[in-house]
């Protein structure tokens, strides 16, 4: 994916960060990741992954994404979760989809909180304008700004989400609860999902099922840790009647 800009790349550590122009890339080998943290457009030919079960494979291979059922919960909100690591998607399900975004998808990267901007809303609409409830504080006629929005997206992530103390103090279940909320917001501004770019957090969130593209399905090799070959729609169908049979005859449908 050209980002419009060429650099030489250092050849040690298998996950390198970079600057450049203000644009924060992370290179991860092997997986095809070159992403940009903040605002950036991802290119149509990025690849992205995403784990599933061989109970499930093949209606989601045909019929496409869909929301709601997800078996492994939504820990933000509703949305497609995709991940620029085969490795990270594997480990949700070990039937991989690869899959791309349609052209000029637009996903907000999670990056350091600015914290000039969070003190200018405190100052202006009180401390509970960062709070995940933050609606109750907003008046009517105000709208935030583009970069008010990417701040507060920002804090909350960090202060609700990563936050060691989250869940004693009730902060993630809140944060949950409003997820509707701000994602409202963010798509004010046009954009499409949220994404992290970390070595134990690799994964976008697509707010909108029609802006993924399936390419694909694959078996996870999990002694090679790697994609099997691509297998056919037929292939898939077998795989997918064989895991409800083993589950119907008392089976765990181990992958």
């Amino acid at each position: 994916m050209s980002l419009g800009f060429t650099c030489a790349l250092p050849a040690t550590a298998d996950l390198r960060r970079f600057a450049f122009d203000a644009i924060s890339v992370w290179l991860e080998r092997g997986d095809l990741s070159m992403i940009g943290l903040g605002i950036f457009f991802m290119n149509e030919t990025q690849i992205f992954y995403h784990g599933t079960s061989r109970e499930y494979v093949h209606d989601v291979l045909s019929e496409g994404f869909k929301i709601g059922g997800q078996a492994n919960g939504r820990c933000l909100g509703n949305g497609i979760y995709l991940s620029v690591s085969a490795g990270f998607a594997a480990e949700w399900g070990n039937m991989i989809l690869r899959c791309e975004l349609v052209e000029r998808v637009s996903v907000l990267w999670h990056r350091e909180v600015d914290t000039k901007v969070l003190g200018y809303l405190k100052k202006e609409f009180g401390a509970g304008i960062i709070k995940p409830d933050f609606w109750k504080n907003l008046p009517r006629n105000k709208r935030f700004t583009r970069r008010e929005i990417i701040t507060l997206w920002d804090h909350l992530i960090v202060r609700c989400y990563e936050e060691d103390r989250r869940i004693r103090k009730g902060w993630y279940e809140n944060l949950f609860a409003n997820y509707s909320r701000i994602f409202e917001h963010l798509k004010m501004h046009r954009f499409d999902g949220v994404g992290f770019v970390d070595e134990d957090w690799p994964e976008v969130m697509i707010f909108n099922p029609s802006h993924v593209r399936i390419i694909s399905a694959h078996h996870w090799d999990v002694v090679k840790r790697c994609l099997g070959e691509a297998l056919s729609s037929k292939e898939v169908r077998q795989v997918q009647i064989d895991a409800r049979s083993e589950y119907d005859e008392g089976g765990w449908g181990v992958e």
